[in-house]
């Protein structure tokens, strides 16, 4: 299973705009948009502070939001919420 966490900081002005004119509730968000986070890249847990710290030298903001790990039951996908 995927486990993520949207990193944290106030939700893009787009998506707090989209929420409100939509009136859709914060689980609605997260199942129909990506919630700022954008590119994800999986690498293996020995090696997330070295590929960190490659994408920010090299100017790419970069933030390690989840894991993997065992599926417990029900979905694949688990989303932190931090709200």
């Amino acid at each position: 299973a995927v486990r993520i966490a949207r990193p944290r900081g106030p939700l893009p002005l787009i998506f707090a705009a989209i929420r409100r004119e939509g009136r859709l509730d914060p689980k609605e968000m997260r199942a129909t948009f990506n919630m700022g986070i954008g590119m994800a890249l999986a690498v293996r847990a020995a090696d997330v502070t070295r590929t960190l710290t490659a994408l920010r030298r090299a100017g790419t903001p970069a933030w390690h939001i989840g894991g993997i790990e065992p599926r417990q039951s029900g979905t694949a996908l688990r989303i932190e919420d931090e709200e």
